[in-house]
């Protein structure tokens, strides 16, 4: 049983779509961001959008660095941050890639099982015919040591003839 070119690339996107939404979830776990609205809690998060409109605006601060250390340590943090996404989206994508080798391995270890049990049965009919051969090979050869060792009588011969083998 093996999977059409379109199973497989069905299965591989669905296996890339769930590992873009986990890491999705986790970035967002990660960072504080809020979750997705959803139906059960839409009504929650829409009364509180109502009560900030309502407050006052909040004063917006900038972020100021007061040393030149802070803002390198800051840089720092979000170039290891961003290596590590990529680094998880890399270990992702291969252990996929891994699973769908081993099925695709497995699938082929399964039909040359298939494909061996047949020649298996084929190597049972040649051996039965060839001990048929062989039995009928044995046959003919005594037959014939048999013809060899009769005596043959020509007629007007002066004596008999005898030949033996």
């Amino acid at each position: 049983m093996s999977r059409t070119p379109e199973e497989k690339a069905e299965i591989l996107a669905t296996a890339h779509a769930n590992i873009a939404d986990e890491l999705v979830d986790r970035l967002r776990q990660a960072s504080g961001c809020a979750k997705r609205v959803d139906e059960e809690d839409g009504m929650e998060h829409w009364s509180r959008l109502r009560k900030q409109s309502q407050e006052p605006p909040r004063e917006e601060r900038s972020l100021v660095y007061k040393d030149f250390d802070n803002a390198d340590r800051a840089a720092e943090a979000s170039q290891d941050w961003a290596e590590w996404v990529i680094r998880a989206i890399d270990e992702r994508i291969a252990a996929e890639r891994e699973f769908v080798m081993q099925a695709v391995v497995g699938e082929a270890l399964g039909e040359a099982k298939a494909n061996k049990g047949e020649l298996d049965e084929q190597v049972r009919q040649l051996r039965i015919q060839l001990a048929e051969v062989t039995g009928s090979l044995d046959t003919m050869l005594k037959m014939l040591r048999a013809d060899a060792a009769k005596v043959i009588d020509i007629e007007g011969a002066p004596s008999v003839v005898r030949r033996t083998n």
